[in-house]
């Protein structure tokens, strides 16, 4: 359907008209007298807002005369000074200022880091009295309802002293600010490690991955990375030792939103998936969201991964320097005002990437002799300012950069043959956020956003002949695609009272879509109208097609505690698509329901709807990151998602606690190459979405988690019971079958040990056999499909099991005002001759399969320093 201009301008703007009732509350008032009644200091406030005031004065006859000198500050700031000690509290209805009777008070601010200033996220902030809390939001605000002379609040953050509040404490007028100071007196592991701080979940069911899980685990080469350590959740895998990418609850890797600092990473890899774009040393919260989807979250319809990395320190300059056999880090921030605003840069660089040499020479150069260089590096830039008492700017930025080539001469006895294999790919990230206090219930953060993505894979060949009569033979694969994506959101945190709050939004966004898929031999162009013929050359005969996209979206939750035991989250995202002259408008409801009915028994139950617009399409024969985004259009409709799930978590007690899911997931419209497409000759630009059929993914599972916490140690089990089809018309004669990553069985075990200065870590996994993964060797420039199975059965031959052992040693110590960690320990460490792909020989007209090996044993060694 078609959607006007004006509907889309209503839709955007919804929010924002709420919004501007609110910010009465936020003008500029003066109050200045000595011993001024109530009603005289009202009746003042009240001419220089424009605002009627509504009251009764005998409701002010017991608030005692006081002296006011207050000049420029909020209109809401100045009404809590005058009714401050009283039962008596305001609000705004249209133009008019009423003052009620009530025996509660709204009470919001910010929790922070003593040391550095910085916010911190998910900290929680209870009151005593009525035994009631909350968390503080992505950016450390919140807002809580107490008795107006009778609170106790208590703000708590893991390996944090907790900090306390009571109304004697807080002055006229003044916000609540929490600022938290590090716990000496803990034992050190607490603050790195804490077991119960590993995984941590919020009301919507969302696992926070703390550092402390990613320093602690057993890390490849020695680089410690978030996305592989969200690997360790039951549901969750990486494909191919990771190099597949993200795989949750059988989706497809393209079917995840990973997100940094709120902006959209097309590809957050390093090394075709060894590592992510995280950098771990400046991540400040980490969260996988792959079940009860609040209506925030858009855009994907398998998994949401939302970094937020830190804002520096504002009171002091410190830096840190690691290195480890993949990458060198260095990490500095300091203030830009003290106590006002930061800066934070830090920057990576891998020069060669040779630990995975072998691994790429077997998986994709289909073992070829090889002469490989790769690398990477990435840089990020943070800083922020706090503009007033309730305005603070942040920026953000990242690019990040990869490349692998393969070059080889080969001077035969009768001719010069070249070949060259060339990835490379980069990602380029801004945001600019501007966070807005109204007033005590409600904040705003507005964001303007930039991605920017490119990847180009290319594989030449060149014959040349000595005989110059002779034909020269050659050929060109070219996948390339540039997708950038320019937005505008604005989010809304609504404090109505402790049984209600609110989060509403809206957001636009332009994208577009540069690809390139083009196959070029001889027979396509005449060699002798080429000055040169290489790559280059070949490459500027090719054009891109682009594809506009324009998305919008608006949503609103409602968080309702309809009593101690039971809440639920209630929430509705409309969203809007259009490309190719032909537009999309779909809701997406979302609920959940929590039920506690003791302090031991947690029970949750949510349905969500997803709907993702762009499809992430890759041919599964040639195992290339040949990664095409495609945006939806008249004949490819949008990925729509349906999911459910239920849940149960049981704390056995202070230090044991389980937790089992069962979810079910049906995902429509999903798309893929026909099984007969002859891959590299007969796709080109403008015939690519011609070789591809819809289908259906569906997923059922159930999910369970042991943790254990110990003051120096811990454990956490999983296990998981999952299946993952596929249907498509053009596949498997229409019937079901195996997707390619199918695991019917995932076993996972993690466990550490503190010892002195000293941490012992291991990490276990086991994978029941997947569908294998065969394909042909590249042979003068074409691909052949061979379906290994009987027809009607696809993917029912499997590989074999897959298992692996990890282990980490790490040793911190001080010297001087320098805090030094040496880490050493293997990957495989039993080496574990798992299996990557197979290759298949056809010689003779004989099919015969040969497994090709996936990451055997390998060291790692890390040593960083703080100062």
């Amino acid at each position: 359907m078609q959607l006007s201009k004006i509907h889309y301008l209503l839709i955007f703007l919804l929010p924002l008209a709420f919004a501007q009732g609110q910010s009465l509350l936020e003008q500029k008032v003066n109050l200045t007298g000595e011993q001024m009644s109530a009603e005289a200091a009202l009746r003042q406030l009240g001419e220089q807002s424009g605002l009627a005031l509504s009251f009764s004065p005998s409701d002010l006859v017991e608030i005692p005369l006081r002296n006011y000198s207050m000049d420029g500050i909020a209109l809401g700031q100045a009404l809590t000074a005058v009714l401050i000690g009283t039962s008596l509290d305001f609000k705004i209805s249209g133009k008019r200022l009423l003052i009620f009777r009530s025996k509660t008070r709204l009470l919001s601010g910010f929790v922070t880091d003593a040391a550095s200033g910085e916010f911190l996220v998910n900290a929680t902030v209870v009151d005593a009295v009525q035994n009631v809390g909350v968390t503080t939001n992505e950016y450390g605000f919140f807002s809580l309802s107490v008795f107006r002379d009778n609170f106790s609040l208590a703000a708590s953050y893991v390996g944090y002293k907790t900090q306390s509040l009571r109304p004697e404490n807080l002055k006229p007028g003044q916000e609540v600010q929490f600022t938290l100071e590090a716990d000496a007196f803990l034992p050190e592991v607490e603050i790195r490690a804490n077991a119960k701080d590993l995984l941590s979940r919020d009301n919507y069911q969302s696992v926070e991955i703390q550092k402390a899980l990613v320093d602690l685990s057993p890390s490849l080469g020695g680089a410690p990375d978030f996305l592989r350590a969200a690997q360790l959740l039951p549901g969750v895998n990486g494909g191919i030792d990771g190099f597949g990418g993200m795989q949750v609850r059988g989706g497809e890797a393209g079917q995840n939103m990973m997100l940094l600092d709120g902006v959209t990473v097309f590809l957050p890899y390093h090394l075709l998936g060894a590592f992510s774009i995280y950098n771990p040393n400046i991540v400040n919260s980490a969260k996988l969201v792959q079940g009860s989807f609040p209506a925030r979250y858009g855009g994907r319809v398998s998994a949401f991964f939302d970094v937020r990395t830190r804002e520096g320190n504002q009171y002091q300059w410190q830096s840190q320097v690691s290195a480890n056999l993949i990458n060198a880090n260095v990490v500095t921030e300091g203030p830009i005002a003290k106590g006002k605003g930061a800066i934070l840069v830090s920057a990576r660089y891998s020069p060669s990437g040779a630990l995975f040499n072998s691994f790429f020479k077997n998986t994709i150069f289909q073992n070829e002799a090889i002469n490989l260089s790769s690398n990477f590096y990435d840089l990020n830039l943070k800083a922020n300012y706090q503009l007033g008492a309730n305005d603070r700017i942040y920026l953000s930025l990242f690019h990040g950069a990869d490349g692998l080539l393969n070059v080889q001469t080969d001077t035969l006895e009768d001719a010069l043959e070249s070949r060259e294999v060339d990835f490379n790919w980069s990602n380029t990230i801004g945001s600019l956020r501007w966070n807005h206090v109204f007033n005590s219930s409600l904040f705003a953060n507005t964001t303007l956003t930039y991605s920017n993505y490119g990847f180009g894979l290319g594989n030449f060949e060149l014959f040349e002949p000595s005989d110059p009569d002779e034909p020269t033979s050659f050929f060109l694969y070219t996948n390339a695609a540039r997708n950038n994506e320019v937005g505008i959101s604005s989010d809304f945190d609504y404090f109505y009272s402790n049984a209600l709050s609110l989060r509403f939004g809206a957001g636009a966004s332009q994208s577009r879509f540069n690809l390139e898929l083009s196959y070029i031999d001889q027979e396509d162009v005449d060699p002798n109208s080429l000055d040169d013929i290489n790559a280059e050359a070949l490459e500027d005969l090719f054009s891109p097609i682009e594809t506009t996209a324009l998305q919008a979206h608006t949503y609103g939750e409602a968080l309702i505690k309809l009593n101690r035991r039971l809440e639920a989250n209630l929430g509705l995202r409309l969203s809007y698509f259009n490309a190719e002259d032909y537009a999309y408008f779909l809701p997406e409801p979302r609920f959940s329901l929590s039920y506690r009915p003791n302090k031991q028994s947690h029970f949750h139950l949510s349905g969500t709807r997803m709907v993702q617009y762009i499809h992430l399409v890759a041919s599964t024969a040639l195992r290339l990151p040949s990664d095409l985004w495609l945006p939806s259009s008249e004949n490819t409709r949008p990925q729509d998602a349906w999911q459910g799930e239920l849940g149960y978590e049981y704390r056995i007690n202070s230090r044991w606690k389980f937790l089992s899911t069962v979810y079910y997931r049906d995902i429509r419209n999903v798309q893929a190459y026909v099984d007969s497409i002859n891959y590299l000759e007969e796709i080109e630009d403008d015939s690519t979405r011609s070789y591809l059929t819809p289908g259906t993914a569906t997923s059922l599972g159930w999910e369970n988690s042991l943790q254990y916490t110990g003051p120096k140690n811990g454990l956490l089990i999983s296990y998981t019971l999952a299946r993952a089809d596929r249907q498509f018309a053009d596949h498997n004669f229409g019937a079901r079958y195996p997707y390619e990553f199918d695991q019917r069985h995932q076993w996972k075990v993690f466990a550490y040990q503190k010892w002195g200065d000293f941490d012992f870590s291991i990490n276990w996994v086991y994978f029941s056999p997947t569908p294998r993964i065969s394909f042909i060797a590249l042979e003068g420039g074409d691909i052949s499909r061979v379906e290994l199975n009987s027809p009607g059965n696809k993917n029912q031959l499997r590989s074999e099991a897959y298992h692996r052992l990890d282990l980490n040693i790490a040793y911190h110590f001080q010297f001087k005002k320098t805090r030094h960690s040496l880490q050493v320990g293997a990957y495989n460490i039993y080496n574990r001759e798992n299996v990557a792909l197979y290759e298949v020989d056809d010689a003779d007209g004989l099919f015969q399969t040969f497994p090709i090996g996936s990451l055997g044993f390998l060291p790692s060694l890390s040593y960083s320093v703080k100062f």
